[in-house]
């Protein structure tokens, strides 16, 4: 009966955050290198996640590589630390809270993205070979409801796509 009752919590959050960052990914791609790129994606992280943001253990917003790339490993390491030069921004769950004007690559580098800054982005319409492949990491904590299983598990899910050129 427990496997069962866990077992259907379990499921319902790993699919929530699957089906979340896959539309954060969706979001930054449309966004591309709009100034307050990162405030959308962690707004539509929020609306489509089924949990409280305090369950999100880290978001990181990152240049990907390849299609099956990975954050860089001290990006995953440093929660509300810009990660300057590593092209990755990292956001806990108190970054849900901020305020629009606080993204936006200014304030001479103190900025909550300035690890990789939406204006520094390149979509499609530069051109194809130019352009980024933009990834969306999200890690939160599943507590269980029972306690059969133990406390919590860590459900950790990743988005990668690449910019898009949005035409007006």
């Amino acid at each position: 009966m427990y496997a069962i009752i866990e077992g259907g919590f379990l499921m319902r959050d790993s699919l929530s955050v699957g089906n979340s960052v896959q539309e954060a990914a969706r979001q930054g791609s449309l966004s591309g290198p709009e100034p307050d790129a990162d405030y959308k994606i962690l707004d539509r992280l929020e609306r489509n996640l089924l949990m409280p943001t305090s369950d999100v253990r880290k978001v990181v917003v990152f240049r990907a590589r390849t299609p099956t790339d990975a954050p860089d490993p001290a990006c995953l390491s440093g929660v509300g630390t810009p990660a300057a030069g590593r092209e990755c921004n990292v956001y806990g769950p108190s970054d849900f809270a901020r305020p629009k004007s606080d993204f936006s690559c200014s304030g001479g580098g103190s900025g909550v993205d300035v690890g990789w800054c939406p204006k520094d982005r390149h979509d499609s319409g530069q051109s194809f070979d130019a352009t980024d492949l933009l990834g969306v990491y999200v890690e939160v904590e599943h507590d269980y409801v029972t306690g059969f299983f133990g406390n919590s598990l860590t459900i950790e899910r990743q988005s990668i796509v690449p910019l898009e050129r949005v035409r007006s």
